[in-house]
């Protein structure tokens, strides 16, 4: 009886001795932990120190100093996980814990995450430490050009940079187990931030590896460069105005040219040209389909894949690559290089500059040196030197001494121009094409699972007319349950040029840039949406819609004529393809991707669902909603990929599958406890009761 009487005791005892042997080991993992906790807190101060400084000024040593770093980091990481390696489990599970239960969850991604940049970071700054090094002496003393020198640098740390690549993609599994749905806003803030750096770092890493190939390592290749004018807007960016090639060999420019786009199609038959698309034939009265409109698929591969086989067949030289430049583009390399002094000009040309440079040389070119030779042709050869002279100078500024470029300005302003589209690249090489593809730097139309949407316009109206086109479109769709999901595309065009409002078609020449970017608007608008969408009506063409395929999807045409002044709503009703919301049982959300036309500046577009309630994802950065019916709108400034999402669809049903188990476990071990308690209790009682 004395040992049943003390039985409750106990039990109090060795929930005791358990709590403090748990309060021990938990004390014992700190008294561990400290040091590497401590010594993060530590290193992230310098490293936010020395990084903080200007990164053109980081010399090879600083880049070593860092690399060091971010090794120590690594082995502070790792640390921390093998301490605490038996409690990631669940701490992965307590997401349902309110308010940082999914901060909590997101623990052990972030720790591996962390772990894997620190190993991309090491192998990729031990594979640019002697490229920056080379980099940055001068011609003279390197005794050739710098991209000579740096390729078999390039070609010694490729396995580094194959290392960096191998780190980040496992960087970047961990990192796609978070939802920034469900994280606090700090978080998220910093994983949208990631989303972005994350593919760009991975995409470098690639492209070093290939650098040497693109660089001409083992054979020549051939780049094709393209002035594409995007005051005359057509598919892939602007009218294409200038073409040269590029040819490097074992790092080495061995020749560069660049001539008038009309001059690649005077070396060949016309006869030997593809017949031209019918909207060419009929708009431009094209009889054939010539080098300078060869970019009318909006889909940059296509077009770079008939542009590349014209040139060849008109010049006899095979493209291994095209890289194609609008005005806008050369602006961005101008804000990038900084002020460009072509040869023979008596003035640097800088980003604020170009354009007013552009019409005065256009107008008077440099070499065309009397009124006699412009009215014998020489101004028609010679209007578009200034633009070949100054690529040819920014290349070789690129290309002989980059070390005085502020080389992160030059790649923010380059990574904008892809990002915008206002520079293109295509490139036969597999693994460098595989790369721009998917970091869509291509230009090419997207395989898209849900809804789709791409407006291309082309000018075809001989006028460089485009700057004073405004444009904004209105994209509502209807997802109403008892019908298939329809939608209604409003584009609104208002021309605010100058000039006659009387608009008849035809080739013609103004003695001015300026008069040129005056007039009317010929304007031939396809609009690119899932494939199997039914065209049901369109308000405000000029001529009949047309219906065709093109890409894997389905193409509505329209065409309309703008007086300067003038205004125009185009208006598309389609039904889509009842795939881009599928009803029935586990629909969760509604997925769009619009996709910018290159050459185009920040169209305002407005979004709106309606016939389901349906939000926003709350981790769309880049919109914004501004009303209570959910409208959205935005700067089309490059292709915007967003999802609405049923409400309550946040949580994922593991999470809470997870916290309900979680709780009614809980509740049984209390019960459990309760049960237990009270017998003994009970027991207790009835023994004393005897006694």
């Amino acid at each position: 009886m004395l040992n049943s009487s003390r039985s409750p005791r106990l039990g109090c005892w060795l929930l005791l001795i358990v709590a403090l042997i748990v309060l021990l080991v938990l004390g014992y993992k700190a008294v561990r932990l400290w040091p590497h906790v401590s010594a993060l807190l530590n290193r992230a101060e310098a490293l936010r120190t020395l990084i903080g400084a200007d990164v053109a000024s980081l010399s090879p040593a600083d880049m070593a100093r860092i690399r060091a770093q971010l090794g120590d980091t690594r082995e502070d990481l790792q640390a921390i996980r093998q301490e605490i390696g038996f409690l990631l489990p669940l701490i992965e599970r307590l997401g349902w814990v309110p308010r940082i239960g999914h901060d909590l969850a997101a623990a052990p991604a972030l720790l591996e995450t962390g772990i894997h940049l620190c190993d991309a970071g090491w192998w990729g700054l031990l594979g640019l430490e002697p490229l920056m090094e080379t980099l940055s002496k001068p011609i003279q003393q390197l005794g050739q050009t710098t991209l000579e020198a740096a390729l078999p640098v390039l070609v010694v740390s490729r396995p580094r940079f194959a290392e960096a690549e191998a780190a980040l993609a496992q960087a970047n599994k961990a990192w796609s187990r978070l939802d920034g749905r469900v994280l606090s806003p700090r978080l998220a803030e910093w994983k949208a931030r990631l989303d972005q750096y994350l593919p760009l770092l991975y995409g470098a890493t690639r492209l070093a590896q290939v650098a040497p190939d693109l660089l001409g390592q083992g054979q020549p290749v051939n780049y094709l460069i393209l002035a594409q004018n995007n005051h005359e807007l057509r598919p892939t960016g602007g009218f294409i105005s200038g073409a040269g090639m590029m040819q490097f060999s074992a790092g080495k420019i061995v020749t560069m040219t660049f001539q008038d786009s009309y001059a690649v199609d005077a070396q060949c038959d016309l006869g030997a040209h593809p017949p031209p698309p019918e909207p060419l034939r009929e708009y431009i009265w094209a009889p054939a389909l010539m080098f300078r409109d060869a970019n009318w698929s909006p889909d940059f591969p296509t077009s770079a894949a008939v542009m590349t086989s014209i040139y060849r067949l008109c010049r006899g030289v095979q493209a291994d690559g095209v890289i194609a430049f609008d005005l806008d583009g050369v602006a961005n390399l101008l804000r990038g290089l900084g002020s460009v002094q072509p040869e023979g000009y008596p003035e640097a040309v800088t980003a604020d500059t170009f354009l007013q440079y552009v019409a005065q040389y256009w107008a008077n070119p440099l070499h065309a040196l009397d009124t006699a030779e412009q009215e014998t042709g020489e101004w028609w050869l010679r209007r578009k030197d200034f633009m070949a002279d100054l690529l040819q100078a920014a290349l070789r500024r690129i290309t002989t001494a980059p070390q005085s470029i502020n080389v992160p300005q030059f790649g923010l302003t380059m990574l904008q121009s892809l990002r915008s589209k206002h520079l293109l690249v295509y490139l036969r090489n597999p693994a460098a094409a595989h790369v721009l593809s998917d970091m869509s730097w291509d230009g090419a139309l997207r395989p898209w699972d849900g809804d789709y949407c791409l407006i291309a316009d082309a000018n075809v109206g001989f006028r460089k007319v485009n700057p004073h086109i405004q444009q904004h479109m209105n994209y509502q769709v209807d997802l109403s349950p008892d019908s298939p999901p329809r939608a209604m595309l409003t584009l609104y065009y208002q021309n605010k040029s100058t000039g006659t409002q009387e608009c008849i078609a035809g080739s013609y020449y103004d003695d001015t840039y300026q008069e040129m970017m005056q007039g009317c608007y010929w304007d031939y608008v396809r609009v690119y949406v899932p494939r199997g969408s039914r065209l049901l009506a369109v308000e405000g063409s000029d001529l009949a819609p047309g219906i065709t395929e093109d890409e894997g999807k389905t193409v509505f045409s329209a065409f309309l004529v703008l007086a300067p002044g003038a205004s125009r709503t185009l208006t598309f009703h389609y039904e889509l393809p009842s795939s881009v919301f599928p009803q029935g049982e586990g629909v969760r959300s509604y997925r769009l991707l619009l996709q910018k036309q290159a050459g185009t500046f920040n169209i305002p577009v407005q979004v709106s669902i309606s016939g389901r309630l349906l939000l926003l994802d709350p981790s769309q950065s880049d919109v914004w909603t501004t009303d209570e019916a959910g409208r959205v709108y935005f700067a089309l400034d490059s292709d915007i990929r967003l999802t609405w999402v049923e409400p309550g669809a946040r949580e994922t049903p593991a999470v809470w599958m997870t916290a309900i188990l979680g709780l009614a476990g809980l509740a049984m071990i209390l019960v459990g406890l309760g049960i237990f308690y009270r017998g003994l209790t009970t027991k207790t009682q009835r023994h004393k009761e005897q006694e």
